[in-house]
Protein backbone atom coordinates (compact mmCIF):
# COMPACT_ATOMS: atom_id res chain seq x y z
CA UNK A 1 0.00 0.00 0.00
CA UNK A 2 3.18 2.60 0.74
CA UNK A 3 4.17 2.00 -2.31
CA UNK A 4 1.28 2.30 -3.91
CA UNK A 5 0.85 5.77 -2.34
CA UNK A 6 4.29 6.67 -3.78
CA UNK A 7 3.47 5.78 -7.13
CA UNK A 8 -0.06 7.21 -7.55
CA UNK A 9 1.70 11.21 -5.69
CA UNK A 10 4.40 10.56 -8.73
CA UNK A 11 2.28 10.19 -11.14
CA UNK A 12 -0.09 13.05 -10.39
CA UNK A 13 2.97 14.95 -9.74
CA UNK A 14 4.61 14.41 -13.17
CA UNK A 15 1.32 14.97 -14.61
CA UNK A 16 1.02 18.17 -13.34
CA UNK A 17 4.33 19.24 -14.47
CA UNK A 18 3.52 18.15 -17.46
CA UNK A 19 0.71 20.05 -17.78
CA UNK A 20 2.31 23.07 -16.57
CA UNK A 21 5.13 22.43 -19.07
CA UNK A 22 2.63 21.92 -22.06
CA UNK A 23 -0.85 22.54 -21.28
CA UNK A 24 -1.63 18.81 -22.05
CA UNK A 25 -4.17 17.27 -20.17
CA UNK A 26 -2.93 13.89 -19.71
CA UNK A 27 -4.92 11.03 -18.14
CA UNK A 28 -8.20 12.94 -16.99
CA UNK A 29 -11.54 11.82 -17.50
CA UNK A 30 -13.78 13.04 -20.11
CA UNK A 31 -17.25 14.39 -19.76
CA UNK A 32 -17.96 11.78 -22.77
CA UNK A 33 -16.77 8.62 -20.72
CA UNK A 34 -12.87 7.53 -21.12
CA UNK A 35 -10.26 9.79 -20.55
CA UNK A 36 -8.24 11.76 -22.14
CA UNK A 37 -5.44 9.56 -23.51
CA UNK A 38 -6.38 9.21 -27.20
CA UNK A 39 -4.45 9.57 -30.63
CA UNK A 40 -4.37 13.43 -30.67
CA UNK A 41 -2.64 13.41 -27.45
CA UNK A 42 -0.16 11.39 -28.63
CA UNK A 43 0.76 12.92 -31.67
CA UNK A 44 1.37 15.73 -29.17
CA UNK A 45 2.93 14.71 -26.60
CA UNK A 46 5.57 12.52 -28.86
CA UNK A 47 5.97 15.95 -31.03
CA UNK A 48 9.31 17.10 -31.04
CA UNK A 49 8.10 20.27 -29.50
CA UNK A 50 7.21 18.47 -26.18
CA UNK A 51 9.32 16.11 -26.42
CA UNK A 52 12.10 18.77 -25.52
CA UNK A 53 9.47 20.54 -22.82
CA UNK A 54 8.65 17.09 -21.23
CA UNK A 55 12.13 15.62 -21.43
CA UNK A 56 13.43 19.23 -19.68
CA UNK A 57 11.37 18.51 -16.84
CA UNK A 58 14.15 15.42 -15.64
CA UNK A 59 16.90 17.35 -13.68
CA UNK A 60 19.99 14.24 -14.39
CA UNK A 61 20.88 14.75 -18.14
CA UNK A 62 21.82 10.94 -18.54
CA UNK A 63 18.39 10.27 -17.64
CA UNK A 64 17.00 13.00 -19.88
CA UNK A 65 19.56 12.30 -22.76
CA UNK A 66 17.91 8.35 -22.36
CA UNK A 67 14.13 9.21 -22.24
CA UNK A 68 14.41 11.70 -25.49
CA UNK A 69 15.94 8.43 -26.70
CA UNK A 70 12.89 6.24 -25.95
CA UNK A 71 10.20 9.19 -26.92
CA UNK A 72 11.82 9.82 -30.25
CA UNK A 73 11.98 6.07 -30.92
CA UNK A 74 8.63 5.86 -30.00
CA UNK A 75 7.59 8.68 -31.85
CA UNK A 76 8.52 6.84 -35.08
CA UNK A 77 7.61 3.69 -34.53
CA UNK A 78 3.48 5.68 -33.46
CA UNK A 79 3.75 7.70 -36.89
CA UNK A 80 5.00 4.21 -39.17
CA UNK A 81 2.37 2.14 -37.40
CA UNK A 82 -0.32 4.48 -37.60
CA UNK A 83 0.07 6.00 -41.20
CA UNK A 84 -1.92 5.07 -43.94
CA UNK A 85 0.29 5.43 -46.55
CA UNK A 86 0.59 3.68 -50.27
CA UNK A 87 4.55 3.27 -49.31
CA UNK A 88 6.31 0.19 -48.62
CA UNK A 89 7.63 -0.25 -45.14
CA UNK A 90 11.19 -1.77 -44.47
CA UNK A 91 9.86 -4.49 -42.24
CA UNK A 92 13.04 -5.68 -40.66
CA UNK A 93 14.30 -1.92 -40.11
CA UNK A 94 10.43 -1.55 -38.03
CA UNK A 95 11.37 -4.74 -36.42
CA UNK A 96 14.87 -3.74 -35.10
CA UNK A 97 13.56 -0.25 -34.10
CA UNK A 98 10.78 -2.01 -31.81
CA UNK A 99 13.43 -4.54 -30.35
CA UNK A 100 15.91 -1.61 -29.91
CA UNK A 101 13.04 0.64 -27.74
CA UNK A 102 12.10 -2.20 -25.16
CA UNK A 103 16.17 -3.40 -24.92
CA UNK A 104 16.84 0.49 -24.46
CA UNK A 105 13.89 0.96 -21.44
CA UNK A 106 15.40 -2.64 -20.13
CA UNK A 107 19.18 -1.42 -19.92
CA UNK A 108 18.96 2.43 -19.75
CA UNK A 109 16.86 2.93 -16.95
CA UNK A 110 18.29 1.03 -13.60
CA UNK A 111 17.94 1.13 -10.10
CA UNK A 112 20.75 1.20 -7.23
CA UNK A 113 21.09 -2.31 -7.55
CA UNK A 114 21.15 -2.14 -11.38
CA UNK A 115 17.79 -3.59 -12.29
CA UNK A 116 15.54 -2.40 -14.34
CA UNK A 117 12.54 -1.01 -12.91
CA UNK A 118 10.32 -0.31 -16.09
CA UNK A 119 7.68 -2.25 -16.20
CA UNK A 120 6.31 -2.48 -19.94
CA UNK A 121 2.96 -2.88 -20.58
CA UNK A 122 1.29 -5.88 -23.34
CA UNK A 123 0.25 -3.16 -25.51
CA UNK A 124 3.34 -1.45 -25.76
CA UNK A 125 4.89 -4.85 -26.40
CA UNK A 126 2.89 -5.39 -28.82
CA UNK A 127 3.31 -2.13 -31.14
CA UNK A 128 7.39 -2.58 -30.39
CA UNK A 129 7.77 -5.82 -30.97
CA UNK A 130 4.86 -7.20 -32.87
CA UNK A 131 3.97 -4.12 -35.52
CA UNK A 132 6.51 -5.86 -37.99
CA UNK A 133 4.54 -9.14 -38.68
CA UNK A 134 1.44 -7.14 -39.46
CA UNK A 135 3.34 -5.19 -42.31
CA UNK A 136 5.14 -8.75 -43.10
CA UNK A 137 1.55 -10.14 -43.48
CA UNK A 138 0.10 -6.88 -45.17
CA UNK A 139 3.37 -7.30 -47.82
CA UNK A 140 4.93 -4.06 -45.96
CA UNK A 141 1.81 -2.08 -46.88
CA UNK A 142 -0.05 -0.22 -44.16
CA UNK A 143 -1.71 -1.81 -41.31
CA UNK A 144 -3.34 1.50 -40.38
CA UNK A 145 -6.44 0.64 -42.13
CA UNK A 146 -7.28 -2.00 -40.16
CA UNK A 147 -7.75 -0.22 -36.99
CA UNK A 148 -10.59 -0.97 -35.24
CA UNK A 149 -11.18 2.64 -33.97
CA UNK A 150 -13.54 3.48 -36.67
CA UNK A 151 -15.48 0.38 -35.79
CA UNK A 152 -15.42 0.99 -32.52
CA UNK A 153 -16.93 4.68 -32.72
CA UNK A 154 -19.76 2.87 -33.52
CA UNK A 155 -20.40 1.25 -30.03
CA UNK A 156 -22.33 4.29 -28.94
CA UNK A 157 -24.76 4.79 -31.42
CA UNK A 158 -25.48 1.29 -31.42
CA UNK A 159 -26.35 1.50 -27.53
CA UNK A 160 -28.76 4.16 -28.44
CA UNK A 161 -30.43 2.75 -31.82
CA UNK A 162 -30.80 -0.79 -29.75
CA UNK A 163 -32.43 0.25 -26.30
CA UNK A 164 -33.45 3.26 -24.48
CA UNK A 165 -35.66 6.11 -24.58
CA UNK A 166 -34.25 7.04 -28.22
CA UNK A 167 -34.64 3.69 -29.57
CA UNK A 168 -35.74 2.85 -32.94
CA UNK A 169 -35.10 -1.02 -32.87
CA UNK A 170 -37.68 -2.87 -32.10
CA UNK A 171 -37.46 -4.92 -29.10
CA UNK A 172 -40.04 -7.64 -30.21
CA UNK A 173 -36.64 -10.06 -30.80
CA UNK A 174 -33.01 -9.87 -30.80
CA UNK A 175 -33.25 -11.15 -35.10
CA UNK A 176 -35.59 -7.99 -35.72
CA UNK A 177 -33.33 -5.47 -33.36
CA UNK A 178 -30.57 -6.28 -34.97
CA UNK A 179 -31.67 -5.69 -38.46
CA UNK A 180 -32.98 -2.41 -37.27
CA UNK A 181 -29.96 -1.11 -36.09
CA UNK A 182 -28.38 -2.30 -38.86
CA UNK A 183 -31.05 -0.67 -41.44
CA UNK A 184 -30.51 2.52 -39.08
CA UNK A 185 -26.16 2.44 -39.61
Amino acid sequence: QYMTRILSHSKKECIDQIRQTTGMLIDSPCGTGGNTNNGPLADRFFSPENRIKICSLISNSNDRNKFELFMSNTNVILTVTQSITNKRVRIEALRTLGLEIMLHLKTAFLDESGKSWIMIIPSFHQMCAHSWEMFDWNNGQSIAKWSEGPVESWNKHVRVFQSGPASRARQLSIKDNIYDIFRRM
